[in-house]
């Protein structure tokens, strides 16, 4: 491989690796989003130090994500995740409920599959392992496989039902 082929091939699978995932987050309107949808909530900051008193939100980050329950009057009840728990290989995610009220939500983005974004990024980790078997094969070069003019032939019975007699 040329180095030039090579740098352009590092490049675009660091880039195809960097893609945060496979969903991205759309803005939308609350009143739009319905119950049960993945969002991810910015609030105002007297709203974050209300929440990270119940949920342990990072007060430099004021977003919340979680999934909408439902409303109430000028509230939102959101279920995010607050932990895990494991019972031997099994791992269960904990959920709370809290309420957000509206006049504290700045915007709203709801959680969408990214077929473009998966793609890369199934395309980025292929890249990279036959950037990685080509480099082992090109550092520890070709090994040659004896071929023989005639391979042995090699018969397994396993058993046979004699049929007819």
């Amino acid at each position: 491989m040329k180095v030039d082929t090579l740098s352009k091939t590092a490049l675009a699978m660091s880039l195809a690796l960097s893609l945060p995932g496979c969903f991205k987050y759309i803005p939308t309107q609350l009143e739009a989003t319905p119950p049960g949808e993945e969002v991810r909530i910015m609030v105002t900051p007297e709203g974050v130090l209300e929440l990270s008193e119940v949920t342990g939100v990072d007060l430099s980050n004021p977003v919340v994500r979680g999934e909408i329950l439902g409303r109430e009057a000028n509230e939102i009840l959101l279920s995010v995740p607050v932990g895990q728990r494991q019972e031997g290989f099994h791992r269960m995610q904990l959920n709370q409920t809290i309420r957000v009220p509206a006049v504290e939500i700045i915007r709203v983005d709801r959680r969408e599959f990214s077929a473009t974004r998966t793609g890369l990024l199934i395309g980025g980790g292929l890249g990279a392992s036959v950037y990685l078997v080509k480099a082992i094969i090109q550092a520890f070069g070709e090994v040659e496989i004896d071929n023989p003019a005639d391979p042995p032939e090699l018969n397994f019975n396993l058993f046979s039902v004699p049929i007819g007699e």
